[in-house]
């Protein structure tokens, strides 16, 4: 069996590995870091589209080999074990807690205060909305206050939702579009969103 001399070693190839494996490469360029993944590389691009095609017709899993020994289920699951992890089945939302969700105790008397404040947390919620490269809109309320803008705008809205908008704010209430992981225009070797709203099967593009 080959040895492999590590100064780090990740356990599992998903999206967070991957960003922690980039962010210790930039701050110490000289470290050995390996990540050892269990399943292997199973995104598909070329025949991702016949698989959800499938899946509607036949009801077949549209992830082949996507599974966990022994837990595999009819359908569309959540599980994985495969380069990539659950990012695979990701749609890219990535809301932010509110400050009120760090001090539920001292607030509402409910679970416990996180141990961190949210204005420290909020600079590396930046940090990765730039690594993701973030498509999202200001908040018309100032619970929400950024300490940057999105990296890029927000995403187009699909129809239905340009209706349920209009309706839903007839309350009074304002929304927003929900900011989301995926490119605008191509980047980081990755397409551009066609909106397609099938982030979690197919991402026909490599948007996501």
């Amino acid at each position: 069996m080959p040895t492999h001399e590590s100064d780090v070693c990740i356990i599992g190839g998903g999206i967070t590995s991957a960003m922690l494996a980039q962010k210790l490469s930039e701050l110490r360029p000289s470290l050995h870091i390996t990540v050892v993944e269990a399943g292997r590389s199973i995104f598909d691009v070329e025949n991702r589209g016949r698989y959800r095609e499938r899946a509607i017709a036949y009801g077949e899993h549209p992830w082949p080999d996507d599974y966990v020994e022994d837990q595999q289920a009819e359908g569309i699951i959540s599980m994985t074990m495969a380069v990539g992890g659950l990012a695979l089945h990701w749609g890219g939302a990535c809301n932010r807690f509110s400050e009120e969700d760090l001090r539920l105790k001292s607030m509402y008397g409910l679970a416990v205060d996180w141990p961190i404040e949210w204005r420290e947390l909020e600079r590396y919620y930046c940090e990765a909305e730039r690594r993701l490269n973030v498509a999202g809109e200001p908040s018309a309320y100032p619970q929400d206050k950024r300490t940057e803008p999105y990296p890029q705008p927000p995403i187009p809205l699909s129809f239905n939702l340009q209706l349920l908008k209009r309706w839903a704010e007839q309350s009074g209430l304002k929304f927003d579009s929900l900011p989301m992981a995926r490119n605008l225009t191509p980047s980081g070797g990755r397409g551009a969103c066609c909106v397609y709203d099938t982030c979690g099967e197919v991402c026909p593009s490599g948007a996501r």
